[in-house]
């Protein structure tokens, strides 16, 4: 998964692993529709299927921990040491 880069480089290593390993890559735009599909999917469906597709899949079950933002460090340092203790960490804002 990534993000929106702009204009900066965002190297991706597609040697040895991904080559026998056969890797696909698949890429989306979530902001717009490619031009073709804005008939049919619109805004609201599209939050719809996303909505259903998540109580389905059920992704909170792969969190291991959350911590809350200042105890980042304390995170960090448990993922490098006993990176197998942790499935998944959230890190939780406190509210302004």
């Amino acid at each position: 998964m990534g993000s929106w880069y702009g204009e900066k480089s965002a190297p991706v290593l597609l040697g040895g692993e991904a080559h026998r390993n056969r890797l696909k890559i698949t890429t989306s735009q979530v902001s717009s529709l490619a031009p073709e599909l804005s008939g049919r999917w619109n805004k609201a469906r599209r939050f719809s299927i996303a909505w259903e597709m998540l109580r389905q899949v059920r992704p909170s079950q792969w969190v291991s921990h959350r911590a809350l933002l200042p105890e980042a460090q304390s995170i960090y340092q448990q993922l490098d040491q006993n990176p197998q203790n942790h499935l998944q960490v959230l890190f939780i804002y406190p509210h302004s």
